[in-house]
């Protein structure tokens, strides 16, 4: 580990994470496959009701990094592969290793069909998880110069998919909506689509999720099916850790503080004070710039340790500096780079 790493994991308080062993991996010819949860924004905030904002909006956050999860797994699963092999998984996007076979490129194609398919009919193409992969060899992970080359490929390579979100000239799928929709019978939380018990059966998932997410438990399981998260039958167990959980303001009853709740809680005085909340949105600037052309590409063990302690920064250490100092604060999403907090003025 880099003396910067070191430095930065002690100034944030935070053990220092080991890299990923990856020699043992390799067996000839590879495939550096990855995948891109794209439109998060969209995904959390598209057409969503400010009255339930606060019911589903960090329930949804927890999914965008559940469903990464599941994919990366579902792939290994697929492609006969140990979960070993899966590199990184962070912020809505995740890194694997595979042998480089034209079955396993076949594979992922209908991989990456299965999850067109599933967007399109859950959330209408608003956003959705591109696959991509490049082909490599040790020697890419190994030499400073082919490992800048390797993440320079892959980087371009998810570009390119950006412009063939969802393979518009081949997909046959045609996006069906609820009929017979009014003003009683449209979901209250999502305003698309009709509801079945209280909500629509998605939304009806999220605010399961949200409410799993306040409980206090050290190692909750939750089966990636009672999500509807369902490909080919396959299912597993994602641990509700603190990256997933997060940090929100709750009450007496462990329920969500809802926006208004926070709104009052912004001032003393309730006859006289400013009863708002405050958004803080932020991320790291130019980080694609730093990563390319910093030492943080030299080699995989300095681009996998750097990259996994910002998204602990983001994930871990402020939702923890939220929770004891900013006691009205709800964390909508952080990890990655960036993040979204939503608290009392």
């Amino acid at each position: 580990m880099s003396i910067y790493e070191k430095y930065f994991n002690s100034v944030l308080g935070l053990s220092e994470e080991e890299p990923k062993e990856i020699s043992s991996l390799f067996d000839g010819d590879m495939l550096l496959i990855s995948g891109d949860f794209y439109g998060i924004q969209k995904f959390i905030f598209e057409r969503l009701a400010t009255k339930n904002a606060s019911k589903v909006l960090r329930a949804k956050s927890a999914f965008v990094q559940i469903f990464t999860e599941v994919i990366a797994r579902y792939i290994c699963e697929r492609l006969g592969i140990d979960e070993k092999n899966i590199l990184s998984v962070t912020a809505g996007k995740f890194e694997i290793l595979s042998q480089n076979r034209d079955e396993n490129k076949k594979i992922l194609y209908k991989i990456q069909s299965k999850i067109d398919k599933y967007f399109i009919q859950n959330f209408y193409g608003l956003s959705g998880m591109s696959l991509s992969c490049v082909e490599c060899t040790k020697v890419d992970f190994e030499k400073p110069q082919k490992y800048k080359d390797l993440r320079k490929k892959i980087t371009d390579e998810i570009e390119k998919k950006k412009f063939n979100k969802f393979n518009l000239q081949k997909q046959k799928e045609i996006m069906n909506y609820d009929e017979d929709i009014d003003n009683e019978s449209l979901c209250r939380i999502c305003n698309i689509r009709k509801i079945s018990h209280e909500n629509c059966d998605i939304c009806n998932v999220f605010v399961k999720l949200g409410r799993i997410l306040t409980k206090d438990h050290q190692q909750e399981l939750l089966g990636s099916q009672e999500l509807g998260i369902d490909f080919d039958g396959y299912d597993c167990n994602i641990e509700l850790d603190t990256r997933i959980k997060s940090y929100v303001a709750i009450n007496d009853k462990d329920e969500i503080l809802d926006f208004e709740t926070l709104a009052k809680n912004s001032c003393k005085d309730l006859e006289t004070g400013l009863k708002a909340i405050a958004v803080l949105k932020a991320d790291v600037d130019n980080m694609g710039k730093f990563i390319k052309e910093s030492s943080v590409t030299d080699n995989f063990e300095n681009y996998d340790v750097f990259s996994k302690t910002l998204d602990r920064f983001f994930s871990l250490h402020i939702p923890k500096n939220m929770e004891d100092k900013f006691k009205n604060t709800y964390t909508v999403f952080a990890g990655g780079d960036d993040l979204f907090l939503v608290g009392a003025w």
